[in-house]
């Protein structure tokens, strides 16, 4: 089309912040935190906020006079700067209380060795056959129909 430029996506810079607590470095699709107010730092969603709009925001993380979200808060602005600090998917499972959850099939696997009394064993180590794995519906779905060039 003329006039139109098409330009690569820029996506936002710094951290990840999650819309549920307004903490950085994670999503809030498994985030179980309570949930912060992006304009007030209070426990509701930011279009259920009851503060006017001419009030003054408050930080949900640094508590300063702006919204969670802006990137001069003091907060964003050393998570920018912290390099040691890991991704969204790295800090994902430190979030969560516990280990991680197994599956059935690591479950019915995961048995501790054993050894006789004596301590050493003779021969060759025993080896355990896992279930093969399925191909899913959709590896399944591409190798039909015809194909058109």
């Amino acid at each position: 089309m003329p006039g139109v430029k098409i330009e690569a996506w820029r996506g936002k810079k710094g951290p990840a912040q999650c819309h549920q607590c307004q903490q950085f470095r994670h999503s809030s699709h498994y985030c179980h935190r309570k949930q912060a107010c992006v304009r007030c730092g209070e426990e509701h969603r930011a279009y259920q906020c009851p503060r006017p709009k001419d009030v003054p925001a408050t930080c949900a993380n640094c508590g300063g006079p702006h919204p969670a979200n802006n990137l001069s808060c003091p907060v964003f602005r050393h998570e920018i700067r912290n390099k040691r600090a890991g991704t969204v998917a790295a800090t994902a499972a430190k979030t969560r209380d516990g280990p991680l959850p197994r599956s059935d099939t690591q479950a019915e696997h995961a048995q501790p060795p054993t050894a006789p009394a004596g301590g050493l064993t003779s021969g060759p180590p025993q080896t355990t056959r896992l279930p093969e794995v399925l191909p899913s519906n959709h590896q399944r779905k591409r190798g039909r129909g015809t194909r058109i060039a």
